[in-house]
């Protein structure tokens, strides 16, 4: 065997494998909205705990969602106080975590993020979550107002816990007529005139941690220190130096922030420590006039399938479990708006039963928990072939930069959606109610809709929904006005996107009909535009770089990865009879299988594989006529035409291997039998209790139970009176995957030999997918108490890798991605040291070919 071939082969196949991970769970448009020179840490899942968690300094921390307009123009402000605060860096650290990302939804779901921007002081040696303080929304105007409550957090912290290497913070006694030091060191005193409701005297003392011959402290108005200098206003100041009483400074009336600075800086002689001014605030960007909308090509304006889905997507993934548990208020509008979503949305018949039996699952309960969603949400998935895509994919909302548009973009577009299709469907009906969609959306905007600042923004309006809709065509028309509203308020703003300015919609060269002679929008001609605009949803294919998938049945098997459409044959492919006597000599170390590589973003790497292959082999191999009916019992929708385009052929011989090292390990573990004739009714698995189509159970195995009610009561039949009896064999059947991912379970002969219990407890155990009993296997992850079926486990996308002895739910999946590529590579290894050793093709070399690794069936 030529084994450098064979490993050059298997490396081949390996670097393939591995670029799957690392593309596919790529995330799209989400970007940090903060620099490195910005003075604020961004945080992730990985590295908040370690940077928060058992420190001796307090943390404040941003959770922003990059999408969310109000978070972008809160940046600067955020990233102004940070650098205000600098020198507070030994007490004070400035963090932002951006909800936008996947990986961090958990760790905002965990803080009780609801809406962005939220603020969260977490304290000197926080320990948990529930740490953190959430800072009063009044503190996210200015940079100034973000630091006195940020010194306030701090001093009554300080004033719960006092930290031994913190400064004091404490009011100077009504008895201390001479303010007494603290610090050996220093020379003068700052004394701040404020009430104890105040903060400034904090902030100063915190601004002057940085040198040590001044010190701050606090005095209330009514000590004799201010009251008999004549000191009435807050903040005042007064200054003294050591060894006297006699103040070098007095105020008259009340002082900022900075004033109080400069003042110290230039009695004291020390350097100010803020020396740019603390209340200045970067000015907002100048309008985005780039582009005028008589420029711009009007075919990007349209409405897409694939943003209305992957907004919905994102609705579901990110924004509704972020409330760790949905009830009351809350889980009534969640019901409402996916009902509304289920009867009206313009989908295909996957879709629309996904969304009808979430809104049947949110109707049925009376509090939800986060985790309770997503993995019913996760099951429908893969019941109906994710209908849905698991990262979003913009077309029409694609921004001119990933801050742009997006998801934002995409709501709007569902909203309208729903309003014209609930019109066009339910108009003829004499109890049709306008007010019925408007009012779903204002009940998801306010209570699952990130952005706060919009939240509030829609809700004035919504207010006056019951006076500004008074017929059927009103709905429309509102939400129509509604959008042009936020719109003129947004125009020139950081989140207006250049190339889509926030004009009044729609626009002249758009619907030229839609203007009356002076300019103002002709209502009648814009409904009939809306509903054509909003009817016309585009569903071509999207042009977009997908990652590069290689399907075989080693890695991808039936129903996983439904991301990407399962082009597997459904029966081998044969080679042409025509002129077979030819190849018959190599056939054998010629095997080929029909690949196809997604998008033609790589058709280089495709190229290069392929010339790879004709080097090594003396010239290109024999490809079979590739006809329609290999791809007839394909489930995925595709488009067969731009696949046939990028088809290649690459041998079978990898393939081959992976299948016989399956097939030796089910000989060695499954023998089975023709199935009893006393088994009572058709056998289902004896853990999930599922027949599934594709699926194949081994079986009969019998084990010993002295008693019999400790068998379940889905392995016996019921009669037709009504009554259970007992079954007439103790034979057990299991799926493949059900059988060799629960632990514990063995098998010699027809006999199971392990201990009794450990089916017992099986069969107590409720899957949290399905709630049927029979789970066995739980996710590995800490404080992750799910506990399922094997085969829902793979259905709802857990890792299962029985080498590296990994499971993870979906929610922990994402996480062990590179443990799965590791373990995964070091199989690939451990194969190829394997089969170089052996030779087990008889047939006479061909000069000039290599050997097509193999394995023989009979070997151990």
């Amino acid at each position: 065997m030529n084994k450098t071939g064979g490993g050059h082969l298997i490396m081949l196949f390996s670097l393939l494998v591995l670029l799957i991970p690392a593309v596919t769970y790529a995330e799209v448009g989400v970007e940090s909205l903060f620099s490195a020179t910005d003075q604020v840490h961004s945080l992730d899942k990985n590295s908040f705990d370690q940077f928060v968690y058992n420190q001796d300094y307090a943390t404040v921390v941003d959770f922003y969602s990059s999408w969310c307009g109000a978070c972008i123009n809160f940046a600067p402000t955020y990233s102004e106080m940070a650098i205000n605060v600098k020198g507070w860096h030994r007490y004070v650290k400035v963090a932002a975590v951006n909800c936008a990302s996947m990986v961090n939804r958990e760790l905002c779901t965990a803080n009780s993020v609801y809406f962005y921007p939220s603020l969260k002081y977490f304290k000197y040696n926080s320990k948990a979550a529930s740490d953190g303080v959430s800072m009063t929304a009044g503190a996210l105007h200015t940079a100034d107002s973000i630091v006195l409550s940020l010194a306030k957090s701090v001093a009554s912290d300080w004033n719960e816990q006092k930290p031994v290497n913190w400064p004091n913070f404490a009011f100077i006694p009504i008895t201390q007529t001479v303010p007494e030091y603290h610090s050996p060191w220093a020379k003068y005193i700052a004394v701040v005139v404020q009430s104890r409701e105040e903060s400034m005297a904090a902030a100063i003392t915190l601004d002057l941690t940085s040198q040590y011959l001044v010190e701050c402290r606090p005095v209330e108005p009514s000590h004799p220190m201010a009251s008999s200098r004549g000191v009435r206003h807050t903040p005042g100041l007064l200054i003294f130096t050591r060894g006297s009483d006699a103040p070098l400074f007095i105020s008259t009336g009340s002082m900022s922030r900075a004033e109080i600075l400069s003042t110290i800086s230039r009695v004291t002689g020390i350097k100010n420590p803020v020396p740019r001014d603390p209340n200045y605030i970067s000015p907002p960007a100048s309008p985005n006039t780039d582009v005028v909308v008589a420029d711009q090509n009007l075919s990007n304006f349209f409405v897409h399938i694939s943003d209305l889905k992957s907004g919905i997507s994102y609705m579901i993934l990110h924004e509704i479990p972020l409330r760790p548990v949905i009830e009351g208020e809350p889980l009534n509008a969640l019901q409402k708006f996916f009902a509304l979503l289920a009867k009206y949305m313009p989908f295909d018949w996957r879709l629309k039963s996904l969304l009808s039996e979430l809104s049947a699952y949110a109707n049925s309960q009376k509090s939800i928990t986060s985790q309770q969603w997503s993995h019913h949400f996760n099951a429908l998935q893969w019941k109906y072939e994710r209908p849905l895509p698991t990262e979003p994919v913009w077309v029409a909302c694609n921004g001119s930069s990933p801050q742009y548009r997006g998801y934002p973009c995409s709501v709007w577009l569902i909203f309208h959606t729903l309003t014209v299709h609930a019109y066009k469907i339910d108009n003829n009906l004499p109890d049709f109610n306008p007010t019925e969609v408007p009012a779903a959306i204002y009940g998801y905007i306010k209570h699952f809709f990130g952005c706060r600042f919009c939240a509030e923004n829609f809700g004035r309006s919504a207010i006056k929904m019951s006076k500004e809709i008074h017929n059927k065509q009103d709905e429309i028309l509102w939400l129509w006005s509604s959008h042009n509203r936020a719109n003129y308020h947004l125009k020139g703003d950081k989140t207006e996107d250049p190339r889509f300015p926030k004009n009044p919609f729609p626009y002249p060269k758009l619907c030229p009909e839609c203007r009356k002679m002076d300019g103002s929008f002709d209502e009648d001609k814009v409904l009939e535009f809306l509903i054509r605009f909003y009817t016309d949803i585009k569903s071509y294919d999207v042009a977009t770089p997908a990652p590069l998938v290689l399907h075989t049945n080693s890695f991808l098997t039936a129903g996983e990865n439904r991301n990407y459409p399962d082009l597997r044959p459904s029966s081998p492919i044969k080679m042409p009879a025509s002129n077979a006597k030819s190849v018959r000599k190599v056939s054998k170390k010629r095997k080929k299988l029909y690949h196809m590589y997604e998008e033609a973003d790589h058709e280089r790497r495709v190229k290069e594989i392929m010339e790879r292959f004709v080097k090594t082999t003396n010239g290109p191999p024999r490809k079979a006529p590739v006809r329609t009916t290999l791809f007839r019992k394909c489930k995925a929708n595709f488009n067969q035409t731009s696949y046939l385009k990028m088809e290649i052929i690459l041998p079978q011989a990898y393939v081959n291997i992976q299948n016989r090292i399956r097939q030796k390990r089910l000989k060695k573990v499954f023998m089975p039998i023709p199935y009893t004739t006393s088994l009572v009714g058709p056998p289902i698995c004896a853990l999930c209790q599922k027949v599934e189509q594709n699926t194949t159970l081994y079986g009969p195995y019998h084990i010993c139970i002295d008693e019999a009610s400790f068998w379940p009561p889905f392995l016996f039949k019921p009669t037709n009176n009504g009554t259970i009896t007992q079954r007439y064999s103790t034979a057990l059947f299991f799926h493949e995957i059900c059988f060799f991912y629960s632990p514990g379970l063995f098998i010699r002969g027809h006999l199971m030999s392990c201990e009794p219990e450990t089916l017992i407890k099986y069969w107590k155990q409720k899957c949290t997918v399905c709630n049927v009993e029979g789970a066995s296997i739980s996710c590995a992850h800490t404080n992750c108490n799910l506990t399922v079926h094997p085969m829902c486990a793979k259905n709802c996308g857990w890792i299962l890798d029985l080498l590296a002895s990994v499971v993870r739910c979906d929610t922990h999946a994402l996480n062990e991605k590179l443990i799965f590529q590791e373990h995964y590579l070091r199989q690939m290894e451990l194969l190829s040291s394997t089969t170089s050793s052996e030779d087990s093709d008889t047939d006479t070399d061909v000069p000039g070919q290599i050997k097509w690794l193999s394995v023989d069936s009979d070997a151990e």
